[in-house]
């Protein structure tokens, strides 16, 4: 598992949807946690069982603090919020939820 404190730049959106191959399975997975302090970002290989597990134990930590998740898709432009961890998602975001006033 690798955690960095700096954003990553999305895929472009206007990248044709292709079967996974193998590599695309061998790739990272990143989950990215937005804060008022920036962006950490946690990555996980899937299939590797230690990465998942760290990241998994992120994610409910995140889920602990009220953060919101959302699977996002491989352009970045649908997301859809989920409650438990995902080690097949390729892109997870965590947002806090918005304070009425």
């Amino acid at each position: 598992m690798t955690i960095l404190a700096i954003g990553l730049p999305r895929t472009q959106p206007d990248e044709p949807d292709t079967e996974e191959s193998q590599e695309d399975a061998a790739a990272q997975h990143t989950m990215r946690i937005l804060d008022p302090a920036g962006v950490t970002t946690v990555t996980w290989t899937v299939g590797n069982k230690v990465e998942e597990k760290q990241a998994s134990d992120a994610f409910d930590r995140m889920r602990l603090e009220g953060k919101l998740a959302y699977k996002t898709d491989k352009g970045g432009e649908n997301a859809e919020q989920i409650h438990t961890f995902d080690p097949q998602a390729r892109a997870i975001e965590f947002v806090s939820p918005l304070q009425g006033g």
